[in-house]
């Protein structure tokens, strides 16, 4: 009877240990930090546009308990920081999240804006493309006769994360015809 209960222990464990190592889905991962992101751009703006897992962009996916703490999300947002109202403070930031003790999702503030550098276009950025350190971001900037409300100019800018972790563009082309 001893060996049996033993056997039985031992297999919850077993049971146990491979539960505690599963990665989430890809996209629960995603959904996990939208909604940390949300808490994290609200607490530091106002004006801010809701959160989707849509808006995540995998730098560098989760796909193991060993690379827990390797593993990296962005997210580009858009909001007025410190809720200045009209004095110019309403612009694009970007979160970057990651997998912490326990498989918690946290913005880590050290490597997302206010704290760093994110150089971006001017209006209506979206990404279009990434890589761990890269992102290739469209959006309206400024021409050089624009008024201040109203940027024409179509542009594709590819921003690197440098060595102290600001985003800085690297790369700026004009895109399309401008109206």
């Amino acid at each position: 009877m001893r060996y049996v209960i033993f056997a039985l222990m031992t297999m919850m464990v077993f049971a146990l240990s491979v539960r505690a190592d599963e990665v989430p889905a890809a996209d629960a991962v995603r959904a996990k930090v939208a909604a940390v992101v949300q808490s994290y751009i609200t607490a530091i703006a106002c004006e801010t546009p809701p959160i989707t897992a849509a808006d995540v962009i995998t730098l560098s996916p989760w796909t193991s308990a060993e690379n827990r703490p390797d593993a990296a999300y962005a997210v580009v947002w858009s909001g007025s920081i410190g809720c200045g109202g009209g004095n110019g403070t309403y612009g694009y930031g970007l979160a970057v999240a990651t997998v912490g003790a326990g498989d918690t999702v946290l913005v880590d503030p050290y490597r997302s804006s206010p704290m760093v550098t994110f150089d971006s276009p001017t209006q209506n950025v979206r990404v279009v493309g990434s890589g761990p350190d890269s992102l290739v971001l469209e959006g309206k900037d400024y021409a050089a006769d624009d008024p201040r409300c109203c940027p024409s100019l179509n542009l594709r800018m590819t921003v690197k994360r440098d060595a102290q972790g600001n985003w800085r563009a690297i790369k700026r082309d004009p895109v399309g015809p401008t109206p």
